[in-house]
């Protein structure tokens, strides 16, 4: 895996998703309770609740959680598929 990548996930469409240390740091810094959360990222590529089609031609992967780092209420991941991540 190239520096830059942290993570991959395989897209309910079967797509890789790469996760890179730009992506991660530009959500985490935007939204800091983000950053005790990779794993439920990962999830959600991988399995998420449903994908809703986004406004600009890309998939928004969700998924609700009982709990995370930050609440114990279900809160909801969006996560951009965008054909050129894959």
């Amino acid at each position: 895996m190239p520096d830059d990548i942290l993570h991959t996930a395989i897209s309910v469409f079967g797509h890789t998703i790469r996760v890179t240390a730009r992506q991660w740091a530009h959500g985490t810094e935007a939204h800091d309770y983000m950053s005790g959360n990779m794993d439920q990222v990962l999830e959600t590529l991988a399995e998420p609740g449903r994908v809703i089609a986004g406004e600009h031609g890309e998939s928004l992967a969700l998924r609700d959680y009982e709990s995370t780092n930050i609440t114990r209420k279900p809160l909801w991941w969006f996560i951009e598929m965008r054909p050129m991540d894959f």
